[in-house]
Order: C-alpha cells, then structure tokens, then sequence
C-alpha cells in the first residue's frame, strides 16, 4: 500500500509504505525517480535494501526494474537484542545480482561497512565507519552523552597528531 505525500518541492512527490518508510521518490509525470524496497525479516528489521534510482537515460512512467534503473544494495545485521551491529553498502555489486552473506563482509575498497558496538547498558557507544575510524561515546547513569570522541586512537587527545582523539563535550 502506498500512501502519497508530497516532498521539499513540487517537484518530486515521496510516497510512503504503510510503515511510514519513504519507498519511492517520483518526479514529474509520475516518472519514477528512486525506488526502495525493504526486505524484513524477523520484528520489521531491514537486513536488505535494494535501491532503484532511474537512469538518466530512462523515460516513460512505472515501476524501475534492472533495465531501467541503477540498482545498489545495502545489507544489516543484528545481534541477539535486535540492533543494528554492522551495515555494509555494496554500490552496485559490479552489476551482479545479490544475495545477502549471513555474516558481515570485512571492510574493503568495494564494500563499506559501518560497524556499532555496544556497552552492558545496551547504548551504542563505539561505531566504526568504512575507513576503520573509530568513534566513541560515553554515557552518564542517566545514559545520556557526556562525551563523544572522534577518531578515537586511545582516547587522550595530547598523544598522537591533532585529528586523533578528538573530544566533544556534551551535556
């Protein structure tokens, strides 16, 4: 079921699946610009999502499919508690169909992987991005973020060069 609303200009219109999730840019004349699809398992997670963006070569209205859109895939995985633990964006995958690995792939040129560890609390306070820089955050008892530190190397910002361990108090 999709629902119609219109986006930031008059242009593009977003329509929404029933869960609220933009599933579909469409511009002018109902040509479909964007198309993307959740493929949920388990409680409402996306561990897929094929994304259709049209081709600058494609014309006429309807559905995107292969031959007329670019399709790129990214692809979640959770851990026992249902959260988000790695995402890996695969671009177009060379133009080669998909199929989803049931561990996350190891960081590379051609797949960027984005990693989140979590504390005994449940927050989420290390992230990895697809470079290997590592963020961290720190938590007061009330789990709100005191602090978060940027290309955290050891955590003390007078060792190493001045884009490592870089703070940002919070309150």
């Amino acid at each position: 079921m999709w629902l119609p609303r219109w986006g930031v200009s008059a242009t593009t219109r977003q329509l929404y699946g029933i869960r609220g999730r933009t599933n579909k840019h469409v511009g002018l004349a109902d040509h479909q610009l964007r198309q993307h699809p959740a493929l949920l398992v388990g409680q409402h997670r996306a561990d897929l999502s094929p994304v259709r963006g049209s081709k600058h070569t494609t014309s006429g209205t309807g559905a995107l499919s292969t031959s007329t859109a670019r399709v790129t895939y990214t692809a979640s995985w959770f851990d026992g508690a249902n959260r988000q633990t790695d995402t890996a964006n695969y671009g177009t995958n060379g133009g080669s169909s998909f199929s989803r690995p049931s561990s996350p792939p190891s960081r590379s040129d051609t797949v960027l992987v984005t990693s989140t560890e979590y504390n005994t609390a449940g927050m989420a306070y290390k992230t990895t991005d697809p470079a290997a820089k590592e963020s961290r955050a720190e938590f007061d008892d009330a789990g709100c973020t005191t602090k978060t530190i940027g290309n955290y190397t050891d955590g003390n910002p007078a060792t190493g060069t001045s884009d490592e361990d870089v703070p940002s108090e919070e309150h």
